[in-house]
């Protein structure tokens, strides 16, 4: 399905969820996609937000890390700087770093206008293949804690 532009037409929940499975091949129909989907976002280590056609989740997987998953059914011009505006948002929320997976490669110009439109230092990611032929990204949302309070410690004197 075509993606649908926010700015000219806010979906539900569901329907992005519903486009953004079709147009990702899911393995499942609509209706376990959906009961999937509302489970992994019921769990007490999940924080979701819907930022236009974009439903993003974030699982706290401990050491200030988040697994990332990103139902989009948004055009890429808006898709970007909500995924970036997401990232943003998890940063302030405590986390240091995220992990996401993906099967297409272009998925990695998401993490290249991040890190284009960077809004702090340290910021950065390692992008893998893995043995299955989907990817991997590790990123750094930011210098380490430590490594920020040395800063701010060594400016203050």
């Amino acid at each position: 399905m075509k993606p649908v532009d926010s700015k000219q037409k806010q979906l539900p929940m569901t329907e992005v969820i519903q486009i953004a499975g079709m147009n990702d091949n899911s393995p499942y129909d609509l209706r376990e996609l959906l009961m999937r989907t509302v489970m992994e976002l019921s769990l007490p280590n999940v924080t979701y937000k819907q930022l236009g056609n974009t439903l993003f989740s974030a699982m706290d997987v401990g050491s200030r890390v988040a697994y990332v998953k990103a139902f989009n059914a948004d055009t890429e011009e808006n898709f970007l700087p909500n995924y970036k505006k997401f990232t943003d948002m998890l940063y302030l929320m405590g986390f240091d770093g995220l992990v996401t997976d993906f099967d297409n490669e272009d998925y990695s110009r998401v993490f290249d206008y991040i890190v284009a439109n960077k809004s702090r230092d340290g910021m950065g990611y390692e992008l893998n293949e893995m043995s299955d032929y989907t990817y991997q990204v590790s990123w750094v949302l930011a210098q380490p804690v430590k490594a920020r309070r040395q800063d701010h410690d060594s400016q203050s004197i």
